[in-house]
């Protein structure tokens, strides 16, 4: 099982996952769809103020025959294709983000991915909505959440963290 984050905080947030969605099912099967929830940006400090745009977010879940490297060009690709400049700054507005956050229980380190994603379990807007569509999936990651459960690692984060996510009525229908 693969489990991509995508998010959108510019132009029509909810078209852009849909069209991301569209785009990744090519060469995704199974795909399985969060709600879509809203959230503040996350902001570096001194970010100007036009960058207050909220986020919609959702997790998706699926198959894919292709490597985990041939995964990650295809989400560039995709990205590109929706709009997004992969050359703005870093945690500027954006299009469309798709992060990879899991590969089966591959676990890889390199300067160009790092699977799961390093900040998986420090994102209430990536825990929440993979907890709806994967609440048994394991963290395959040594170490002290090795093992727990994607119910699990949200209830660790709400233990130490004030979560601001809101649920929309939006979802997509593949």
């Amino acid at each position: 099982m693969i489990i991509l984050a995508l998010g959108s905080n510019v132009g029509d947030r909810l078209g852009n996952l849909s069209q991301a969605v569209y785009e990744l099912s090519s060469f995704i099967s199974d795909i399985k769809t969060s709600s879509i929830y809203e959230t503040d940006a996350l902001l570096p400090n001194n970010a100007p103020e036009e960058w207050d745009i909220p986020f919609f977010n959702m997790v998706i879940t699926g198959k894919t025959e292709i490597t985990p490297q041939e995964l990650l060009k295809k989400a560039k690709e995709i990205e590109e294709k929706i709009g997004r400049n992969l050359d703005s700054e870093f945690w500027s507005p954006r299009v469309i983000d798709i992060d990879i956050i899991a590969y089966d229980d591959l676990l890889i380190n390199h300067d160009e991915l790092t699977i799961p994603h390093k900040l998986t379990f420090q994102r209430d807007f990536v825990l929440y909505p993979l907890a709806e569509v994967a609440p048994n999936w394991q963290n395959p990651v040594q170490g002290e959440n090795f093992g727990n459960s994607a119910l699990e690692l949200l209830d660790d984060f709400l233990y130490n963290n004030i979560s601001s996510i809101r649920k929309t009525n939006f979802t997509l229908d593949i």
